[in-house]
């Protein structure tokens, strides 16, 4: 079968999409050999791929598509889908050429959420306007969708009338870094780098409103936990970063850190060593470091709506993330209480085995490919 994906995400997007398809990518390289895969993307900053000769990549070749990628992405891949007899192209980005309905092959395409359609006020109005009008497009013209979660499943249904029958949930996987054994050795390496010399609470995500970590400080501000615990948040933003900061300085909180310059090895250092994990998100399409840290052996808890409880499961401590007295329990319950601390781990890695696998999200995926086509 020869596959075309939009790869655009993967040789652009260090994170988020990015990860996304090159772990695609990857695996379908890994388990299904046999099959010739065309990665579409209008230049390549991000460099992982070896040599293979099953593999093409194609980019753009005329000037003005060079300057314009986006008017090569919407209309010529169509034609170069024609011309190189591709059985399946997947939009990885909840879009598909403009033009598609020219390509006779089937027609696949991943759409990860609608969050512009739950908070608007993130979003310029032209953007929302452009964001709604592709992912329906997309819709309409695709042969099958998938979706990371029931969560983005129940909004295409309830939000854009789309039929339940045409949509395919497949969990996003855990990279197998995240598994991997504890480096005793690397870790106090990671720690004395950031001087770290007490157990730590770990959140890890962007810096905007969503993210909720304004309220994670508050709960640990009101806790008592700040005796024996640091709370360590990773992430970078601009201006919702820059009022976390001010609330940590206006409470003199000396036990809470920010770190905006890990690196991806040190990241895993951090998931790894963190006493407990803390996602109190107000909304998410999936939440991937909810997977990681349970992949790593770190007890969480996390926000009780949108697709969180469907990824955590009941290896998972939930809270209401719009109260911080219900977030500190949460944190205390866990912390307090080796014996669950201990049972959250066993589930989530047994979890994580079953469920999260690289080659169960290729296999998946491969499904869709093939059916009916």
């Amino acid at each position: 079968m020869r596959i075309g994906i939009d790869a655009k995400r993967a040789f652009m997007n260090q994170s988020g999409l990015g990860v996304y398809n090159r772990m695609l990518i990857l695996g379908l390289r890994e388990f299904y050999p046999e099959h010739d895969l065309f990665l579409y993307t209008p230049k390549q900053r991000i460099s992982f791929l070896k040599e293979n000769h099953s593999i093409q990549i194609i980019e753009p070749t005329n000037f003005i598509y060079k300057k314009i990628s986006p008017l090569w992405r919407s209309f010529k891949i169509t034609d170069s889908l024609i011309e190189h007899d591709i059985d399946v192209y997947h939009g990885t980005s909840a879009e598909l050429p403009f033009n598609i309905g020219r390509f006779k092959g089937k027609k696949v395409v991943t759409i990860h959420d609608l969050i512009f359609e739950h908070y608007p006020e993130f979003y310029a109005a032209i953007d929302r306007r452009m964001y709604r009008y592709k992912t329906k497009k997309a819709c309409r013209d695709a042969d099958a969708i998938i979706t990371v979660s029931n969560q983005t499943k129940m909004d295409l249904v309830n939000l854009y009338g789309v039929s339940a029958s045409k949509i395919e949930i497949i969990p996003l996987p855990v990279d197998s870094r995240f598994t991997s054994i504890r480096n005793e050795e690397k870790l106090k390496k990671t720690a004395d780098k950031y001087v770290i010399d007490k157990p730590f609470i770990l959140c890890v995500n962007s810096f905007n409103p969503r993210k909720n970590q304004l309220k994670l400080v508050e709960a640990f501000a009101q806790s008592k936990l700040s005796a024996d615990y640091e709370l360590i948040l990773i992430g970078r933003g601009t201006t919702y970063l820059e009022e976390v900061h001010n609330l940590i300085r206006n409470k003199n909180l000396i036990g809470v850190r920010i770190l905006t310059t890990v690196d991806d090895a040190e990241l895993i250092d951090f998931y790894q060593a963190a006493s407990l994990f803390v996602y109190p998100s107000l909304y998410e399409c999936y939440g991937l470091p909810i997977v990681e840290a349970m992949a790593c052996g770190t007890p969480v808890v996390c926000s009780n709506i949108s697709s969180m409880p469907e990824v955590g499961v009941d290896a998972v401590g939930y809270f209401n993330p719009h109260e911080a007295a219900s977030i500190r329990s949460s944190m205390e319950e866990v912390l307090e209480s080796q014996e669950l601390k201990t049972a959250r781990i066993h589930r989530g890695l047994d979890i994580v085995q079953k469920e999260y696998g690289l080659k169960m999200f290729v296999d998946r995926t491969m499904k869709v490919y093939k059916r009916n086509r």
